[in-house]
């Protein structure tokens, strides 16, 4: 390969695949001549209509980062980025990154059998990284699988993220038929929302997810790890500025997280008035407790907020209905 150090690689002279080099911290880019050209801090950027990003770590772990990286391949049947082999992939967001995916395929595609490795999507740098990821019509994911197929092992630790499936496509998980799992959120800001259920799903099937499950599984895929969510359609939103002790009707409220703390949802329990004055995370609802238990006190005014479809509304879940968790 040509020996190349920091460069920048703009998607609209063609097509990407970035590889781990054999030597740690290093890459392998090709693009259009150019193959497996050695690359330090990998950096994508630029816009397209045409062109795709593969990211591939048969051979090893792969850090990139999106530079405002503008990808909209809807038109093509393909999907905007690619994660696939079984090593870990971190994606660095810089500036404002769209990726928009063809029919059957995730916005920023993980699929299950494909990719066994740990996707990290970070925004470390502190640039004011956000993500808009939408699956395409079909039942691609925002983030996560394409048609049919399940996804998981997906990390958020920062940056803004909007996430949409496809048709009956989870936002973050599973396309549809697919189930989600292994899902970690410990930072940013991210807003998930499930696309609608195919029409042609048996009405016993569930609908999508905001982050889980896409339409038709079976059952409710489990979601692992800093936060658990409801099996119901969610997704999360900014909390208000004043925030109440939630009740068993309420939506769930996730509080702004510190360095190294993680949060758990619980289910709601009856409580005796004994328990109530003596549970420091709140008397009534499900709430989010910090490992820490120092630290445990209500949502705070800045966390996120997931939702439940339809909790307050009387709207009814089911897979011909809205499932794109959008908030009340």
């Amino acid at each position: 390969g040509i020996p190349a150090y920091a460069a920048r690689w703009n998607i609209a002279d063609g097509d990407i695949t970035v590889r781990a080099d054999d030597a740690e911290g290093k890459n392998r880019v090709s693009q259009g001549e150019k193959e497996n050209v050695e690359d330090t801090d990998t950096v994508i950027t630029g816009k397209s209509k045409e062109h795709t990003v593969t990211i591939d770590t048969s051979g090893g772990k792969v850090d990139v980062t999106f530079d405002d990286l503008k990808i909209d391949v809807s038109g093509k049947g393909e999907a905007a980025v690619t994660v696939k082999g079984g090593g870990d992939a971190t994606i660095e967001l810089d500036g404002d990154n769209k990726l928009k995916s063809g029919s059957g395929n995730a916005g920023l595609e993980k699929n299950k059998h494909e990719s066994k490795g740990t996707l990290t999507i970070k925004d470390d740098k502190g640039k004011d990284g956000s993500l808009t990821a939408a699956g395409g019509a079909g039942g691609g994911a925002g983030i996560g699988g394409k048609h049919e197929s399940g996804a998981g092992n997906i990390e958020i630790t920062g940056g803004t993220i909007k996430a949409e499936g496809g048709e009956g496509a989870a936002g973050i998980g599973g396309g549809v038929y697919g189930i989600g799992h292994d899902i970690e959120i410990s930072g940013g800001k991210v807003s998930a929302t499930g696309g609608d259920a195919n029409e042609n799903l048996h009405s016993s099937r569930p609908g999508a997810a905001g982050i889980g499950d896409g339409a038709g599984t079976e059952g409710v895929g489990g979601l692992s790890g800093l936060t658990t969510l409801s099996p119901d359609s969610l997704t999360t939103v900014q909390q208000p500025e004043q925030a109440a002790d939630p009740g068993p009707e309420d939506s769930i409220r996730i509080p702004l997280l510190e360095d190294e703390e993680k949060i758990t949802i619980q289910p709601f329990t009856e409580k005796t008035p004994a328990e109530e004055q003596t549970d420091t995370a709140g008397p009534r609802g499900q709430q989010g407790r910090r490992d820490d238990s120092a630290q445990q006190t209500e949502a705070g005014p800045r966390g996120a907020q997931a939702s439940r479809d339809g909790d307050k509304t009387g709207e009814p879940r089911g897979p011909r209905g809205r499932h794109a968790g959008r908030g009340n």
